[in-house]
């Protein structure tokens, strides 16, 4: 998508979906980055601390597996099903070739590019670079996607789909490299 349409359409998910966000703009390229957790504190109005530096894309650790976070992970053998419940080839799935937009394994297993995003976040929150979220808060938000094809991010308020919730990950990402 060229630039503009990215920007329109993070705007149309900060009017609709992420009610009460904090936002913080991210400098360098011009694109807000959202900065807040999704579930109860959505209804706080007081800014959270100053921790909001940006996610790193998909693309940006497939091509730099030297910065992944040096954990147990084994970013060849570690499938995805031992990180977040899953079945099928999803499960089996390497991590490395869940953020590779051209793995072949990855678009067989996941056309609609949930295990993309989603091990793109778990190693932002791990490396530290997404600090509003949790491993625990993600995960409930691929349980509830893939239990019920929703997830609700705060009490009360309306159910997001798969879209809403890969947009909102999309959001937290500062770095596309």
């Amino acid at each position: 998508q060229a630039p503009d349409a990215i920007a329109a359409s993070r705007r149309r998910f900060i009017r609709t979906g992420a009610t009460g966000a904090v936002l913080t703009l991210a400098s360098g390229s011009g694109m807000a980055t959202v900065c807040t957790v999704p579930s109860g504190a959505m209804n706080s109005r007081s800014p959270l601390d100053n921790t909001c530096t940006g996610g790193m894309s998909p693309g940006y650790w497939k091509n730099h597996p030297e910065a992944w976070p040096n954990t147990a992970l084994s970013k060849t053998t570690t499938p995805f099903g031992s990180v977040f419940q899953s079945t099928g080839s999803m499960a089996a799935l390497p991590l490395l070739d869940a953020v590779s937009a051209e793995s072949d394994l990855r678009k067989a297993a996941d056309p609609k590019n949930k295990c993309f995003h989603f091990t793109a976040t778990y190693l932002n929150i791990l490396a530290g670079y997404v600090k509003f979220l949790t491993v625990d808060q993600l995960k409930l938000m691929w349980n509830e996607l893939e239990v019920y094809n929703a997830y609700v991010p705060a009490a009360g308020a309306e159910p997001w789909g798969k879209d809403q919730v890969l947009d909102y990950l999309d959001s937290t990402y500062h770095e596309s490299i």
